[in-house]
């Protein structure tokens, strides 16, 4: 079984790579994530350099956001060659 990435972990290293305390790098993602929402939900793409585009679709009369990575994303990094990880291609949340 995978192991799970959690807010708390992201948190965490977001905090470790720029040098500032948890509770502003949460502070940050919360509102990246309240961006990203507010946009989805002005039916605009979000595209993120290095990452890729959130979008909504409409299906079975739901609507769905959905993602499509960019070209250039892979799992690259400490521990992807070992664990055998594979660029991430055609994902979909």
């Amino acid at each position: 079984m995978r192991e799970k990435t959690t807010t708390p972990k992201i948190v965490k290293e977001v905090a470790r790579r720029m040098g500032c305390y948890g509770k502003d790098a949460r502070e940050v993602l919360d509102h990246f994530a309240a961006v990203v929402r507010e946009n989805l939900g002005a039916d605009r793409k979000v595209q993120l350099a290095g990452l890729g585009v959130f979008y909504t679709a409409k299906s079975r009369g739901k609507i769905r956001v959905k993602f499509r990575p960019t070209r250039s994303l892979s799992l690259v990094g400490e521990g992807a060659a070992e664990n055998g990880s594979r660029p991430v291609e055609g994902v979909r949340v």
